[in-house]
């Protein structure tokens, strides 16, 4: 049998990326993600639905991740992976993050006009 880890997201940036280096000098890149999705409620009206994720590059793909900003539309493909750890308040924490493995496309900042329209072909 053989196990998938694979995720895959389009959407927009929720903010700005933020970059930073391990000890041994190892880039990394945080930056969260929103992905919307559209469904008809049991009475017609047609609703948006969002969702986040939070993506995390290394090395290379850091530094493409990095030069992008809130807003700025991005597709990836990676792997889940969950971590733990224990707050400065003695509560354990858990996240679950998506590592980018992959960058399909990465658009920069667009004028309004223009990323209304990637809205539209994104969206059904």
């Amino acid at each position: 049998m053989d196990y998938v880890n694979k995720a895959e997201v389009c959407g927009r940036l929720t903010r700005d990326p933020e970059m930073r280096y391990t000890p041994r000098g190892t880039a990394v890149c945080n930056v969260s993600i929103a992905t919307n999705r559209f469904a008809n409620a049991p009475d017609g009206e047609r609703r948006e639905f969002t969702e986040y994720f939070t993506l995390v590059a290394w090395q290379g793909l850091a530094s493409q991740v990095a030069a992008l900003c809130k807003a700025d539309w991005l597709h990836v493909k990676g792997r889940i992976q969950s971590r733990s750890w224990q707050g400065q308040d003695g509560q354990k924490r858990r996240v679950t993050e998506i590592i980018v493995e992959e960058i399909l496309s990465a658009e920069g900042r667009t004028a309004p006009a223009a990323a209304a329209a990637l809205d539209e072909d994104f969206n059904p």
